[in-house]
């Protein structure tokens, strides 16, 4: 099937193929935390019979393929790190990163239409300030450059934060109030917070993976 792909890079798949369980092992000394088994038999009519799943592994953006980050993060630190806060920290550092393609390319779009007098100057203050904000980045690269969403998620988040009223805000905002709650207020989570971490990872990694697949800069207005 492979020899049918011209110009396959199996490094391109990596993410997608992640999600299936499956990891490369560069350091083979060691020691690897997975807790993720999946199953890839269903069981058949005929007792004891087993059938092979079929799996779909998905190309991971054109626009990413060049980030050796996603590569290490895949080949190497997310196995290796058994911490759920430190697994969702690296984790995050994905949408960092993308948060940060976002903004240079919002940034250029609003320069170049300064250059064709299509911005209109009383309201570019107020769209660098907006943009300036890293939630509106966020919220940025779940609406507009992807569509990726999750529920179980969101709720997680919602019961971690341990706040009801949240539970009108979308996903990209909720993810950033755990994120700033684990860097300002490290010291004051308490052990069913720290057990919800990984069930919030799990999602978490889904909702990653799938934005690295998704990921698409959109047309120019």
């Amino acid at each position: 099937i492979l020899a049918e792909i011209t110009d396959f890079d199996f490094y391109e798949y990596l993410p997608s193929i992640y999600r299936w369980g499956y990891s490369i092992l560069f350091n083979p000394s060691k020691e690897i935390h997975k807790n993720k088994i999946l199953q890839f038999y269903d069981e058949g009519q005929d007792e004891g019979q087993k059938i092979i799943k079929k799996i779909t592994i998905n190309k991971m953006s054109d626009a990413l393929k060049k980030e050796e980050f996603i590569k290490k993060l895949f080949t190497e630190w997310l196995d290796s790190e058994q911490h759920p806060i430190m697994q969702f920290y690296l984790l995050y550092q994905i949408i960092e990163l993308l948060i940060n393609k976002v903004s240079q390319n919002e940034f250029k779009k609003i320069a170049i239409n300064l250059s064709q007098q299509k911005e209109d100057l009383d309201d570019l203050p107020f769209k660098l300030q907006t943009l300036s904000k890293e939630v509106t980045r966020i919220v940025y690269l779940f609406k507009k450059y992807t569509q990726v969403q999750s529920t179980q998620l969101k709720d997680l988040c919602i019961k971690f934060l341990n706040n009801k009223e949240l539970s009108d805000k979308d996903l990209p905002e909720l993810l950033y109030k755990v994120r700033c709650f684990l860097v300002h207020n490290y010291r004051c989570i308490n052990e069913e917070q720290l057990k919800s971490m990984v069930d919030i990872n799990f999602y978490f990694e889904e909702v990653v993976i799938s934005i690295l697949n998704e990921y698409k800069e959109p047309p120019d207005n």
